[in-house]
């Protein structure tokens, strides 16, 4: 415990612990993706009093926590133990830099590429993620887009770009209503296939090596089964969403 204390000071200060972590999880004969999960939990402390103290709400704060309960949860289906296999995911949460702003996640990225007339390479724009927290209703999207305007303090309209496998064209017939919902907002710019169907376990709770041991308990599970079995492969895509407050007529 002590020498997980000394790796939260240093990870707070925003420096490598991979080397620590590493000896630890050999010293203790604990899994690596414990101790990543035990080191977020134990600096989870001190990130909150830093939240008080920039005046982040404790919504904002309780957001980070949602994420690491999503992570927990994941990692505990697809690798059978307590833990996450994401830590450097969670960098930009600790250094105050990603916030999870109702429904989605966001943070800012520079632009690699012009788009339109909206934003130019090198412009700010605003990245969204969708956390495995709950139901992705239009409502609840709306409503995040919304506070994260205001949380951004913006003027004009908010670019925001997704990377995602939902936003994969392929995809699209596998998905309710809701899901289509959130993919009808974005104008897909790229697109790249998964060879190996990276983004399985988001779906099964583990990877699809073996297409027959995959779990076909709910509709996106059996959908996605039939499109493997097809010898369709995943993919993955870019969009831009251009979120206008203004706009009354956009419809979702």
């Amino acid at each position: 415990f002590a020498k997980l204390c000394d790796i939260e000071k240093t990870y707070l200060a925003g420096e490598a612990t991979g080397d620590a972590r590493t000896a630890l999880s050999k010293a203790s004969d604990v899994h690596i993706h414990t101790i990543e999960m035990l080191l977020l939990l134990s600096s989870a402390t001190t990130l909150r009093d830093i939240y008080r103290e920039k005046g982040y709400s404790e919504e904002l704060f309780l957001g980070v926590l949602t994420d690491l309960r999503c992570k927990l949860t994941e990692c505990k289906n697809v690798h059978g133990l307590w833990g996450t296999f994401v830590f450097d995911w969670f960098y930009r949460f600790y250094d105050c830099t990603r916030f999870m702003i109702g429904r989605l996640q966001f943070d800012t990225i520079t632009a690699r590429y012009d788009y339109k007339d909206v934003f130019r390479a090198g412009d700010t724009i605003y990245n969204c993620h969708i956390p495995s927290s709950g139901p992705l209703t239009p409502e609840s999207v709306e409503e995040s887009f919304k506070l994260a305007y205001e949380f951004y303090g913006m003027n004009g309209v908010m670019p925001v770009a997704c990377n995602s496998w939902l936003l994969y064209p392929k995809h699209y017939e596998l998905f309710g209503a809701n899901t289509r919902a959130f993919v009808d907002r974005f104008d897909v710019i790229s697109t790249s296939e998964q060879k190996n169907n990276d983004d399985a376990w988001r779906v099964f709770g583990k990877a699809a090596t073996d297409l027959e041991s995959l779990p076909q308990n709910t509709s996106l599970q059996r959908n996605l089964y039939r499109y493997l079995k097809d010898g369709n492969k995943m993919g993955a895509a870019t969009g831009i969403f251009i979120y206008d407050p203004c706009d009354a007529n956009q419809e979702y």
